[in-house]
């Protein structure tokens, strides 16, 4: 069945959103605010969730999606799409989505996430979908890329839109021969933490004192994401501070390793390796500051709801943390190549309370302007609309 022609500019657009389901909920989260700010009589949108397990999706994540979606076809949403990691490509997740994809025939499927990127955009060209846009491929080019990856980046660059998160990232596609005038670049949405619990009632399951101090660190456990550097960093804190404690979250096959190495420093004890959901949602809110060592192009979007919620950073001198952090203003940056550097601004945060607060309250400002849902929503909507510009007529009333 042909797929519909492009409608009228004051006709409903059907929007298929394909949102991969990542432990920190950023591709659930964008496509949530698209949801609650996009205007329904321009864009009728639908959500599909592509998990590595159903069951991660929590009934409170089942009860959102189904609630906030607009007429579709099918009077009942479509299920989420199980993804399997037993294979480099599993190919029953893609013709699930290709089926979907066919069966709601959308004007535009718009894929968020660096699975869905790949599996969304595969499954939509296979469907005869003309018009997708990629919102976050895979742009890591400094790592050896799999055959996943390259086919993604592949699929990515013959979209029609390609969605980026900062400028750094841009640059980056752009040198590595991506069309210039296909990316778009849309910050993404966050919305601060809201403080609900005492602070020693969210650190209580980890024995930690409400007036210890507190470091935060969200990355995935794997080699390339600098854990274990950010493990060395606090050890040489913990020699002059001796009070400060380290909560790591995170997943990854390098878990022992981080464990025994850690078992190995001076600081045993005084950090505590959490699961993504092992704590109350606002435990980031709580913590005196945030280290992000991860010299990733793609700032995590913990960092920036971090960042949103007022909490000082120390992050690393990357591109993409010079995207939205401004040295001694709105966080701390220090050269990847100095080890040190890292413990010494922590210190220097520590020990002057007056530079914390100030860093945090500037910080929280700036992101919350940038990265505010009805300016990120509006952009999107241009990107999703060749030609268009970000205005607020976009959003809804």
């Amino acid at each position: 069945m042909p797929f519909r022609p492009i409608r009228e500019a004051m006709s409903a657009l059907s929007l298929l959103v394909i949102a991969d389901d990542l432990p920190d909920g950023a591709a659930l989260e964008q496509s949530a605010a698209l949801e609650r700010h996009l205007d329904r009589a321009r864009f009728a949108v639908t959500t599909v969730v592509l998990a590595n397990h159903c069951d991660d999706l929590t009934t409170k994540d089942r009860r959102s999606l189904n609630d906030s979606e607009s007429p579709a076809p099918s009077p009942r949403p479509p299920a989420p799409v199980q993804k399997s990691d037993r294979w480099p490509v599993d190919p029953r997740a893609l013709w699930k989505l290709r089926r979907l994809v066919a069966e709601r025939r959308p004007d535009v499927v718009l894929t968020i996430g660096e699975s869905a990127s790949f599996y969304g955009a595969a499954a939509a060209k296979l469907a005869g979908c003309r018009r997708v846009v990629a919102c976050w491929p895979d742009v890591e080019f400094d790592y050896v890329a799999t055959g996943k990856a390259k086919l993604g980046r592949w699929l990515a660059r013959r979209c029609e839109r390609i969605v980026l998160a900062s400028e750094a990232e841009r640059d980056a596609a752009i040198a590595h021969g991506w069309p210039e005038d296909r990316i778009a670049v849309v910050p993404m949405a966050v919305t601060p933490l809201r403080r609900t619990m005492s602070r020693g009632d969210v650190f209580a399951k980890l024995g930690i004192a409400a007036a210890s101090p507190v470091i935060g660190v969200v990355s995935p456990w794997l080699p390339r994401h600098r854990v274990k550097e950010a493990i060395w960093a606090f050890d040489l804190i913990r020699v002059v501070r001796g009070d400060v404690r380290m909560i790591v979250v995170g997943k990854g096959r390098q878990r022992a390793e981080l464990e025994l190495f850690c078992d190995q420093q001076a600081c045993q004890g005084a950090i505590h390796f959490v699961d993504p959901d092992g704590l109350p949602p606002e435990w980031l809110a709580h913590c005196d500051m945030i280290w992000s060592l991860d010299p990733a192009l793609r700032v995590s979007y913990a960092t920036l709801v971090a960042a949103a919620s007022g909490v000082p950073l120390v992050a690393v001198d990357t591109p993409g943390h010079r995207s939205f952090l401004s040295h001694g203003e709105t966080g701390m940056l220090v050269p990847i190549s100095v080890r040190p550097a890292a413990p010494q601004a922590t210190l220097e945060l520590l020990n002057d309370a007056t530079l914390r607060r100030r860093i945090g309250e500037l910080s929280g400002q700036r992101t919350a302007e940038r990265h505010g849902e009805a300016s990120v929503v509006a952009a999107f909507a241009a990107a999703l609309q060749t030609g268009g510009s970000p205005t607020e007529s976009a959003l809804r009333p």
